[in-house]
Order: C-alpha cells, then structure tokens, then sequence
C-alpha cells in the first residue's frame, strides 16, 4: 500500500494500515510521547541521533558498550582492608562486595545507635 509521509510529503510503500510517516521519518517525530525531540551528537562515534532524554549520550548500546571499553583502569587502595585492587568505576571505594556490605552494617548500627540516645 502506498501512503504519503506526513513530514516529508513523500509517498512510501507499507503493510501497516496506520503507518503515516517514511521510514526516513520515523526517527525524527516522536509519536508516543509529548515530549519534544533533541538533537544530540553521540560521544564516541560523533554521529547525530534525536532523543527526549537530556541525558542520553550514545546513539545506540554498541556505541556505549565501546565507549566503556575503553575507560582508563585506576589502582585504588580499599577503605576496609587497604588492599590495592585495579577500576574503571571512580565511585567504589571496596575491593569486594563483603568489605562494602561489612562497613555498611557498621555505618548502620553505628547510626542506630546514636538515634537510640
């Protein structure tokens, strides 16, 4: 069946009676939500895309997923142990999930214990 993009003007072809925009098009009208469209360049490859997310950065997960690849390892020193362990995660402070959850039960039952005063 052939129908006229309501962007674009131009006829494509669709097997999809509610279909009103060309494939070219599709990507540029957002016609599930109000919210307007941006146009933003990806950090990695530098090619445009359109979101209505102001935070979003890649165009699509293979270009995040590389993106991520390529962070810098770090060597950090554990805040519970003091063992030197290797990240890319700026926010961890453990070397292992036990340490963080050790510290936390001790953070909590400390912080228990002075409301209970």
């Amino acid at each position: 069946m052939y129908k006229r993009c309501k962007i674009c003007q131009k006829f494509f072809t669709t097997l999809n009676k509610q279909s009103i925009y060309c494939i070219n098009c599709r990507g540029k009208k957002n016609y599930y939500k109000k919210e307007e469209r941006i146009e933003k360049e990806c950090a990695f490859c530098g090619g445009t895309f359109f979101t209505t997310r102001s935070n979003q950065r890649f165009c699509i997960d293979r270009c995040r997923a590389k993106f991520h690849e390529n962070k810098i390892a770090k060597n950090k020193n554990c805040l519970r142990c003091g063992k030197q362990f290797i990240t890319t995660n700026n926010s961890r402070q453990y070397c292992c999930n036990r340490h963080y959850l050790i510290t936390k039960r001790e953070r909590d039952h400390k912080n228990y214990m002075e409301k209970k005063k």
